[in-house]
């Protein structure tokens, strides 16, 4: 029988810049470039100063599971236009999420991932 996954996990107020441990409730954020930058990426353009954003995943104690960051924190308080920026956007995402801890995150069958009820944004 296939063990069922957790529909809730209480959001430990941790976060990792890496999926290589992890404890139950941590935050997994990674960033991603945002279209320009990735269509230049795709070109070959030399350019470090590409923009992005960040997208993050929560530890069930097993497996990284996504969570609706996008649902959670407004894109300009998770994007960057310089990577140079990345590391200050992460700090400022670590302050957020470690005021979620205790908090529970709750799986929405729909979207396939997590989110935190009442804390959504419009």
């Amino acid at each position: 029988m296939a063990s069922k996954k957790p529909t809730e996990i209480i959001i430990s107020g941790s976060i990792r810049t890496d999926q290589y441990g992890g404890a139950h409730g941590d935050i997994y954020l990674y960033w991603r470039d945002s279209r320009d930058a990735a269509f230049a990426r795709k070109g070959g353009h030399a350019n470090y100063g590409y923009p992005g954003y960040f997208l993050a995943s929560i530890f069930d104690g097993t497996d990284w599971r996504k969570l609706q960051i996008n649902k959670l924190v407004e894109y300009e308080q998770r994007s960057y236009e310089l990577a140079s920026q990345r590391q200050a956007v992460v700090d400022n995402l670590a302050r957020i999420i470690s005021s979620w801890r205790g908090i529970t995150a709750i799986y929405n069958q729909e979207s396939r991932s997590f989110t935190i009820p009442g804390r959504e944004i419009a």
